[in-house]
């Protein structure tokens, strides 16, 4: 069972602006500006939307780390764990 998230701790990258929520480009070593939202159907705090803010490009790889350091807290001010998922767009 998932926490329900503080959403005032869950805040995508943005140029020269840490976030809570990382994308990159593996393969260019690139951060991607993400915007994140609390998805405003979820009443849990469970699910939130990420937005890149440019296109993700064909046969690249990429690595979205989630509570980069452990940034995230639950609504009860725990930390939330660091995770990290690594993907591949099609060619």
């Amino acid at each position: 069972n998932s926490p329900m998230l503080n959403p005032h701790t869950v805040v995508g990258e943005s140029g020269t602006s840490a976030g809570t929520v990382k994308l990159e480009c593996i393969t260019d070593a690139t951060i991607i500006d993400l915007l994140v939202y609390m998805d405003t159907g979820d009443l849990n705090f469970k699910r939130y939307l990420a937005y890149p803010q440019d296109p993700l490009l064909n046969s690249k790889q990429y690595r979205l780390t989630i509570s980069v350091g452990g940034s995230i807290e639950d609504m009860r001010g725990n930390v939330v764990q660091e995770v990290v998922y690594t993907f591949n767009t099609a060619p």
